[in-house]
């Protein structure tokens, strides 16, 4: 996420849209369907073939989907007004690549895809858009939430004076010098040490 100069926040969406076909003598494309697809089948996932945090609605109506089914969380906006797609030297003229399968990161990602279809069963092409979120336009709620990690650890006064009455009310007065002693000791003989001091100072 990049902050603007403005005060606000931007955050680039890239998304690929995944497509399988049945045979190579089929020109129907459909949302990735074998079992070995996983994921996959959402049809539209991150550059790392995970579903986006932002996505919204069942499998059924991601594959259904003809752009990036997304839902913005409170206050973000999009920058541009419609998606675009992402083309490169790999890519035909609507933007799709091609290959046997779908070979992501760690498998030699660029070499296995190309612009032409023939003896590919898979494509995928990426969209991509900016969005914004501006701090004013957050709920309050949410404002709190964006500060949380400041707040960990916290504890209010009286919260503070409440722990210090518990804990006078239930541990009696003992040497801590003797005990650190006692702990340190090999002679188990001791032991009786900590209860001795308990009965003493008359707790039950």
């Amino acid at each position: 996420v990049a902050a603007s100069s403005e005060g606000s926040k931007r955050q680039v969406v890239e998304l690929f849209e995944l497509q399988r076909r049945y045979t190579l003598f089929h020109n129907t494309w459909e949302a990735p369907f074998l079992p070995h697809d996983g994921v996959k089948q959402w049809r539209w996932l991150d550059k790392n073939y995970k579903k986006h945090s932002w996505t919204t609605g069942s499998m059924e109506s991601c594959q259904a989907a003809q752009q990036p089914p997304l839902k913005l969380p409170h206050g973000f906006k999009p920058v541009e007004e419609a998606w675009s797609i992402i083309r490169s030297d790999h890519c035909d003229a609507e933007g799709w690549e091609y290959a046997v399968d779908f070979y992501g990161k760690g498998y030699g990602e660029e070499s296995w895809w190309t612009a032409k279809p023939q003896v590919c069963h898979c494509r995928r092409r990426l969209w991509k858009r900016t969005f914004e979120l501006n701090p004013e336009r957050m709920l309050p709620s949410e404002a709190i939430s964006e500060d949380n990690n400041q707040q960990k650890g916290v504890v209010e006064e009286d919260e503070v004076e409440n722990m210090t009455e518990v804990v006078d009310a239930h541990i009696p007065n003992f040497d801590l010098e003797k005990e650190a002693k006692l702990l340190m000791s090999e002679d188990w003989t001791l032991g009786n040490f900590f209860l001795d001091s308990m009965t003493a100072s008359g707790a039950t």
